[in-house]
């Protein structure tokens, strides 16, 4: 391909640019280049120009594909130099910066903000003068501080703030001609020596007296490492009860219940408490030595922030929660930036106090005063930068394949939605329209994850790509990942993916050719210590006064952004320290799309609801992608995304208006709502609701169809009620394999490949094993694979690498079915003398979401209707087939309730299930009562109509209806601080309260162990988990963990999978030692609850107790 190059580089850039151009093309003008290149070399171009790129960097690169036809491909560095779209140079421009017309973009808060950033900043370490604290240095001691220093600092300010009160002066005008009174002078407004006590409140604050200013100051210096964490009169946590009505609703009551307890008191105690507290509030230097520096940036910006009372008026409420927490994160920025600094060698004091030491030799560092000055200078540059962080970040420009339209019926709507919206758009260019709240409702295997790129697209400014995709399961971040750079044509420099761990994703790239070698090191930061796959141009002059971490970098500068929402929750959830802060400023600077967001436990909803008020209050959009979300949480979720746009758009000063679109494969509808029209959206979310019924029920064709597999348990014994449950099950797969399964050409057998899901992992292994022991018929062979999380990473992705390329099934021949080419399969098929062979996955819900598996059959141990319709998708997913005999086996009743022979009172759909979110157990959970109403000689066909219905009360399907109804009570009748209705209007968000109350993802700690091999011809392996000192120690030794061979199941496995060889086979790919490959990609998460487990490689680790007496 020939290409033409040409730069618009400035002052150094120019030198790194054409030495990189030059080594690649020909010079035909002062500043352009052509060359016939490859497609690889012209990558490397763009890679080597990426990684000398400057913000004076400008190169753009155009493709010339016939005498009269140009393309640009893409432009590296500044994009402000070139027309996006064609690359043309501008004769002429004009420019506003927005870094010095703050108000143009509605941050006309700017002075406001900066000054509370600087006035926090000047004293947020001032505690750290204490006597304890600069003997804790000298003594390079790291003894837990009996009071934390920030809450010395602010009960230093509050001393300062009284002592002038008591004068009848005004505190900032008395600091803002440098008056700082003595601390002997402030003592005894600081202390009342009784602070020992964790219910110790250190602010008796007094709406109307005391200054709102001041307590943003302290609620700023008290939050600099740590969200206050206060407890209730009896010195608990709060509680549920705890909370009254109107609690927490300005910042008088966010101070009135500031306590010293857990968060800023040391809990252990010892002999020389009380000692060492008052060597806390002992101070053998003061400010007086401090040098002028800091008494000029204390004048200067205490001046500011008297002057910034009437512009504070403006924002005392609930919107000063935004600013706030704006100033919070430059505070923090700062204070992480300059403390990674060495020491000023020219700075100049009287003062001996430190604030820190080097991390290395553990000397002292950085003084007092030129800490504090040097946060203060840093932290106002950042609060500066944040209306550019906003709005100008890099995105992704010219990606065809999202406005290439689409011509596969299946995916054909998708057409329609982009048509719309780019209409939409068009109608409306001229009406400020900030937020946008999308539905994605199309159904499985529509291409709903394409589409919401393409919808990304019609909703970033001026078309461009900028946004974060959050999913479910860090599994399907690099499949993800993988389909947009490869269906997309997306590169690297595009788009990041946030894998977890490098381990991850060095599995995941193991047959993928071309990759550069992998490197077993890992690094980490103090802020965010995920493995980010991205390859982009990381602008660290730009960025150097926020952060100089890559990994933060990589964060921000990707345009797409693919991640689990685990690793964004930190923005709302985190309490202590500054990991919430590069998931904080990534919600800031690009849209949010939420995959599958219905896949939660109800608790863990509220908790993704604040994530989705935090996306408001940043005024981004938010898509919502499920075809399973039901109403009740649909109406949740747009009122926390509604509440925090309300807040934007107050500090904004923009139009109170809110794009809302539902898109599904039949229809796409488009409304505006203004302020105060929430009914209005419940309404038009009902009219959309009802469309898609009519048109999932008006097709009468059914690729998935169900029917209830009867299993009764009345005559059984209770000894035999596992293996009875078992047997059913296998009577079901062998019932199901009759009506589904494909013909071998050469043989004539006939052959199914169906997935056994189980609610949890050791009835799973259970299931697997009886089937690998049970008598069959004599024509029926049965191979047999588990599936669930606890297997070690090596052999899961060996598993999950199989089965990805196996089960893809995608335009398949009918009568000569590819998947029966497989290898193993093949090898099976021959070998066997049965007529009817059944493949298996047993498997838990890891199987259920994200797997883009196409089954034959399903047989489904039942925990709630969303994971039948989950585990249903997985079958015929592919091919869509119309069959007229049912392909999904759901069981009469689940395992638990089986064996129990459903018990009154007692809970079954649970863990997973919605049936602990009712106030008492069902009555019932026999499923051919529930889906009695679907059945029409037991076969119904199952479509998400059951789950999305607003009329569920009066559903036929009472499975689903139980399960909505509980789950709309809860979401209805929670107004709590935690909840959707009630976070928006609180300054808890201000303290962990709600994360104390309603914790996401709370679940029991696991121990993360290694599976390696300990001697030296590498024959056994046992399980090791590291130390504080980074030594391995036998975990098999400390805990119960058995290791059993396979043999007596061997002839029935589907995959004979043995660790030792995979472990080999990666170390040849690799290059590294046999070790190496262990250690790193060895490991498996237990939880700690347990103790008896036992392992296999084909079976992983489970825990059964009578199997302890096996040999």
């Amino acid at each position: 391909m020939m290409v033409v190059f040409v730069s618009e580089s400035e002052k150094g850039a120019i030198k790194t640019t054409e030495r990189v151009l030059d080594a690649f093309a020909l010079r035909i003008g002062k500043s352009t280049w052509r060359t016939v290149i490859t497609q690889d070399g012209l990558k490397m171009v763009k890679v080597l120009l990426g990684k000398t790129a400057t913000k004076n960097t400008a190169v753009s690169c155009h493709w010339i594909r016939s005498r009269s036809v140009s393309q640009l491909l893409w432009i590296v560095g500044n994009k402000n130099k070139f027309d996006i779209l064609d690359g043309i140079v501008p004769v002429n421009y004009t420019e506003k910066s927005i870094l010095s017309n703050y108000e143009s973009v509605g941050w006309d808060y700017m002075p406001m903000l900066q000054s509370l950033v600087a006035v926090s900043a000047l004293f947020h370490d001032l505690g750290k003068s204490s006597l304890y604290f600069q003997n804790k240095l000298k003594c390079c001691s790291n003894t837990t501080d009996p009071f934390r220093h920030e809450l010395v600092s602010a009960m230093l300010l509050w001393g300062i703030y009284g002592f002038f009160c008591d004068k009848g002066k005004d505190w900032l005008k008395e600091l803002s001609v440098g008056n700082v009174p003595c601390y002997k002078d402030i003592i005894n407004y600081c202390r009342t020596y009784n602070e020992w006590d964790d219910r110790f409140r250190p602010f008796k604050v007094s709406k109307g007296s005391t200054d709102s200013l001041l307590l943003c100051v302290l609620w700023l210096i008290l939050s600099h490492h740590r969200l206050p964490s206060p407890v209730t009169n009896e010195g608990k946590k709060y509680s549920e009860g705890d909370i009254p009505d109107n609690f927490l609703n300005d910042l008088y009551g966010l101070f009135s219940i500031i306590t010293v307890g857990n968060a800023y008191k040391r809990q252990s105690s010892c002999k020389n408490d009380i000692e060492e507290l008052d060597q806390c509030f002992n101070f053998p230097e003061w400010i007086d030595d401090f040098s002028m520096v800091w008494f000029n940036h204390l004048k200067k910006w205490s001046s500011r922030l008297a002057d910034s009372r009437l512009l504070f008026a403006h924002y005392s409420g609930h919107d000063l929660r935004a600013v706030l927490k704006y100033a919070r994160l430059s505070l923090m920025l700062g204070d992480h930036n300059y403390s990674s600094k060495d020491n000023d060698l020219s700075w100049r004091s009287k003062s001996n106090l430190f604030a820190n030491t080097f991390k290395t030799t553990r000397e002292l560092k950085q003084k007092l005063d030129e800490h504090l000055c040097g946060v203060c200078d840093t932290a106002v540059k950042i609060a500066y930068f944040l209306p550019y962080l906003e709005s100008n970040m890099p995105y992704a420009e010219n990606v065809k394949e999202l406005t290439r339209r689409v011509s596969l019926p299946r995916f054909i709507w998708q057409n329609q939605a982009v048509d719309k919206l780019k209409k939409f758009n068009r109608e409306n260019e001229n009406q400020d329209i900030k937020g946008g709240f999308i539905l994605n409702m199309a159904s499985t295997g529509c291409g709903k994850t394409i589409a919401n790129a393409k919808i990304a697209l019609g909703i970033g400014k001026n078309d461009k790509l900028r946004f974060t995709l959050a999913l479910g399961l860090r599994t399907l971040t690099l499949q993800t990942g993988d389909e947009y750079r490869n269906k997309l044509g997306m590169s690297d420099e595009e788009v990041a993916v946030i894998v977890g761990s490098s381990a991850i994703k060095y599995l995941h790239q193991h047959d993928r050719p071309n990759e550069d070698e992998m490197d077993f090191s890992d690094s980490s930061s103090s802020l965010f210590d995920e493995y980010v796959d991205f390859n982009g141009i990381l602008q660290h002059d730009l960025f150097s006064t926020i952060t100089g971490d890559e990994k933060q970098l990589q964060l921000l500068c990707a345009p797409v952004l693919v991640c689990t929402i685990d690793q964004l929750m930190p923005a709302t959830e985190c309490v202590k320290g500054g990991k919430y802060i590069p998931p904080f400023m990534r919600l800031m600077t690009s849209n949010l799309v939420i995959d599958e967001v219905d896949d939660f436990s109800t608790n863990d909803l509220f908790a993704v609801g604040r994530l989705v008020y935090l996306a408001g209050t940043f005024g981004k959009k938010v898509i919502l992608s499920s075809a399973t979300i039901p109403y009740e949480v649909v109406v949740a979720f747009f009122n926390a995304y509604y509440k925090g746009l309300m807040v934007y758009e107050k500090l904004n000063k923009c139009s109170r208006k809110i794009m809302c679109m539902w898109v599904d494969e039949f229809n796409t509808q488009m409304e505006i709502f203004e302020k105060d029209k929430t009914p209005k959206f419940s309404e038009m979310h009902k009219i959309f609701i009802n469309k898609r019924i009519k048109n999932l029920t008006d097709n009468k064709s059914f690729f998935r169809m169900g029917q209830v597999f009867k299993s009764p348990f009345d005559d059984i014994d209770e000894g035999d009620l596992s293996k009875a449950y078992f047997k059913y099950i296998l009577d079901a797969s062998l019932e199901l394999h009759d009506f589904n399964h494909v013909e071998d050409p050469e043989t004539y057998k006939e052959v199914s490949f169906g997935v056994i899901r189980m609610a949890n992992i050791d009835p799973c292994v259970k299931v697997a094993k009886y089937l690998c022991e049970a008598e069959l018929p004599l024509d029926t062979e049965i191979r047999v694979m588990v599936y669930h999380s606890r297997q070690v990473l090596l052999m899961r992705h060996y598993q999950e690498k199989y089965l990805d390329t196996l089960l893809k099934r995608k335009n398949e021949n009918v009568k000569k079915p590819k998947i029966l080419e497989d290898v193993f399969v093949r090898k099976i098929i021959n070998k066997s003398k049965a007529s009817k062979i059944l493949f298996v996955v047993v498997a838990t819900p890891v199987a259920e979401v994200g797997r883009d598996h196409d089954y034959d059959w399903a047989v489904i141990e039942p925990s709630s209707w969303r994971s039948i319709i989950q585990m249903s998708g997985r079958v015929n997913r592919h091919r869509n087939i119309p069959i007229t005999n049912p392909n999904v086996s759901i069981m009469q009743f689940n395992y638990k309730a089986f064996i129990n022979k459903d018990a009154k009172n007692e809970c079954y759909f649970i863990k997973p299930g919605y049936e602990e979110d009712s106030d008492k157990p069902w009555e019932k959970h026999d499923l051919s009562e529930y889906l009695h109403g679907l059945s029409n000689n037991n076969k119904f066909g199952i479509t998400a109509v059951d789950r999305i219905t607003t009329d569920y009360k009066n559903n036929k399907n009472k499975l689903s209806s139980q399960e909505l109804i509980a789950l709309g009570n809860k979401i209805k009748n929670n107004t709590k601080i935690y909840g959707f209705l009630g976070y928006g209007n609180s300054y808890a968000d201000l303290t962990s309260i709600p994360q104390t109350l309603n914790k996401f993802r709370q679940s029991n700690p696991v121990y993360t162990i290694v599976y390696r091999f300990e001697d030296k011809n590498f024959d056994e392996a046992h399980f090791f988990e590291k130390d504080s000192q980074n030594n391995w120690n036998n975990f098999s030794k400390t805990y119960t963990i058995k290791n059993i061979q396979d043999y007596k199941y061997t002839d029935r496995l589907w995959l004979n999978r043995n660790y030792k060889s995979c472990v080999e086979e990666y170390s040849e790919q690799f290059d590294k030692s046999f070790d190496d490959v262990a250690d790193y990609f060895g490991e498996v998460h237990l939880p700690i609850y347990k103790n008896n487990w036992i392992y296999s490689d084909n079976f992983g680790v489970y825990s059964q107790e009578d199997e302890f007496k096996e040999d």
